[in-house]
């Protein structure tokens, strides 16, 4: 019977502390809190600082630079007047503006093919492989 009770009381220890359990205090997703979510902190926890926010006073920005050799053109033409609507097809250019956008080429995969050439013996017909390179040792597989 005294063993019952403190089985009962473990399984009930347990089952409160999965009731005290929210996506703030576990690992559970936000979407697991039901309607009994947590209310939120009015004020910030962090202290108050001295500086205000954004950049500060004499501090020197960092930006893009423009590039003098870009690697691709591209050139866009209007074919009509904005403002009232004439044909531009024919008419010399006066000017452009500019703007760059720089991006990061896509990753490729490589693959490399390695062939071992089998060859036969003139004299005796036998065939002999040539070896893979020692780390090569899979019929597919990733490099190094």
């Amino acid at each position: 019977m005294f063993d019952t009770v403190e089985r009962l009381e473990g399984c009930i220890h347990t089952l409160e502390a999965q009731l005290g359990k929210d996506s703030h205090n576990s690992s559970k997703p936000p979407s697991s809190d039901g309607l009994k979510k947590p209310a939120a902190n009015e004020k910030s926890l962090r202290p108050k600082q001295k500086r205000k926010v954004g950049g500060q006073v004499g501090h020197k920005g960092h930006t893009l630079k423009f590039s003098p050799s870009p690697d691709v053109i591209e050139t866009h033409t209007a074919h009509f007047c904005e403002h009232c609507h004439s044909r531009l097809s024919d008419v010399d250019v006066v000017g452009f503006t500019a703007r760059q956008v720089v991006d990061i080429p896509e990753l490729k995969m490589q693959t490399t093919e390695h062939r071992a050439i089998r060859s036969q013996c003139p004299h005796c017909n036998a065939l002999t492989q040539a070896p893979f390179p020692v780390d090569v040792d899979h019929r597919v597989q990733y490099g190094h």
